[in-house]
């Protein structure tokens, strides 16, 4: 059966420092049907960037690779190409370590790219001593898998990091994304895992809309947000690990239906609203939080049994509304309230509680 080839489209280059501080360029882009490929396909080119301008230029093309879709002279069987990048280390294929470019086609049908299944190679070195700058200028969207095996060895977006809905796949990390300079976005029915293990900081907001499958939404070493963070949706015993968050520029809002547990222990201030509501979270705890730059929503979460923010907690601007909580004993609630020094909206609203 013919399949179509998964083409990255947003991604158009990234490079390491090459041979005398000079960059090595890889651009990526979509191959029209014709003597390289029969029925098109996608053509990695590389080279050095010998202008400096972050920019593979025809005149700088090196070497050029070709994965195409069925039917192609260079695409084996039937079946989805894929590409795969790898860290190279030290060598003979680099002196100095670099990336490997892998792709061949899925022969197996599983979304890997296994060892066995790699048709064609490139290399992209470092230079000596230098150090890899992987790093996407502008926005990414992740509609494919093979945008997803791309991405995996970026450190930085500087725009817009957006995953889109219909990605066929259960399990997406990016293991090396340090930094995004936009938003991060994600809206997925078939995750089940969602990982960015490495990420320190989101230059806008985060907003990620959890499918029925979604279990696992980690991000342990997240510090800051320069907006809003907010998780909606639904997911499935959902456990949500924020737990390096220290502050967010906009509110903090969780409306994951099927959230369990929420870790928010490192977090100090907010920026707007603190909004936890509808969730199945049986307990809420911030011990680090000192000021909620607005409101303090605590609605309609029917199994939470615990609330405490310990003494920190001091500021909140605005309203402090604890309502629809049907488990929580309102002790927990008052208490919240008795610890603050500034509070700057009417009357605590504390109903529906034990």
């Amino acid at each position: 059966m013919r399949r179509a080839l998964f083409v990255v489209v947003a991604l158009v280059a990234f490079g390491c420092s090459g041979e005398d501080g000079v960059d090595s360029l890889v651009d990526i882009s979509d191959e029209a049907a014709g003597d390289n490929c029969a029925a098109g396909g996608v053509a990695i080119a590389t080279g050095d960037d010998d202008d400096g301008d972050g920019i593979l230029d025809p005149g700088e093309v090196a070497d050029t690779n070709y994965v195409c879709n069925p039917g192609g002279d260079a695409g084996g069987a039937d079946g989805v190409q894929l590409v795969r990048l790898d860290d190279e280390p030290p060598g003979v294929n680099c002196a100095f370590g670099g990336v490997a470019v892998n792709s061949g086609t899925d022969a197996d049908d599983n979304g890997t790219l296994e060892d066995t299944e790699i048709e064609t190679t490139t290399y992209v070195c470092d230079g000596a001593g230098a150090t890899t700058a992987n790093i996407i200028e502008g926005n990414i969207s992740i509609t494919s898998s093979l945008d997803a095996q791309l991405l995996a060895v970026f450190s930085e977006v500087t725009g817009n990091l957006q995953i889109q809905n219909g990605l066929p796949m259960t399990d997406l990390e990016f293991p090396n994304l340090v930094t995004v300079g936009g938003r991060l976005t994600g809206n997925n029915d078939s995750l089940a895992n969602l990982s960015f293990p490495a990420l320190t900081s989101v230059g806008d907001f985060v907003d990620i809309v959890a499918g029925d499958e979604l279990t696992t939404l980690s991000m342990p070493v997240l510090a800051t947000v320069a907006g809003r963070f907010e998780v909606a949706g639904s997911g499935t015993d959902l456990t949500i690990d924020a737990s390096a968050l220290t502050s967010t520029g906009d509110h903090l809002r969780i409306r994951a239906t099927g959230a369990t547990s929420l870790d928010i222990s490192s977090l100090v201030t907010v920026g707007n609203r603190f909004w936890i509501e509808d969730t199945a979270l049986v307990a809420i705890a911030a011990p680090a939080l000192t000021t909620i730059d607005n409101d303090l929503w605590i609605n309609d979460n029917s199994s939470l049994t615990s609330l405490a923010f310990a003494a920190p907690l001091t500021t909140v601007v605005d309203e402090v509304e604890i309502t629809g909580n049907d488990s929580l004993p309102c002790a927990d609630a008052n208490a919240v309230v008795a610890a603050l020094t500034t509070f700057g909206g009417s009357p605590a609203d504390i109903q529906d509680c034990l």
